[in-house]
């Protein structure tokens, strides 16, 4: 689960697998919010202030149980599926670092 418990809004657009040490060239993450029932895959999370998410990472070659069920403070569960790649196109990560805005350091 990522929460922000900063004072900004925050974006998340890579999730790092510190056991396999990847990134996203051979990892994907699929995340859905507690407001909302949808699960997207690869897709930036932009979470306000107090707002989580729950994350799964997805890594080439290691099985995935599915669903994937997150117990909220209130005791209900949430789940957590595997986004359909065929269910639309997800934006991909690297779409998303394009659209960052660049630093111009030249003056």
């Amino acid at each position: 689960m990522i929460t922000n418990n900063g004072r900004l809004p925050i974006t998340i657009v890579d999730v790092y697998d510190k056991v396999a040490k990847e990134h996203h060239l051979q990892t994907s993450f699929s995340w859905t919010s507690f407001s909302g029932q949808e699960t997207f895959q690869d897709v930036p999370a932009t979470l306000g202030v107090g707002e989580a998410i729950a994350v799964r990472v997805i890594t080439e070659g290691r099985s995935q149980s599915t669903p994937l069920h997150v117990t909220l403070n209130d005791g209900s569960q949430q789940e957590l599926n595997l986004a359909d790649p065929d269910g639309g196109r997800p934006v991909s990560v690297e779409s998303a670092f394009e659209r960052l805005p660049s630093c111009n350091t030249s003056e």
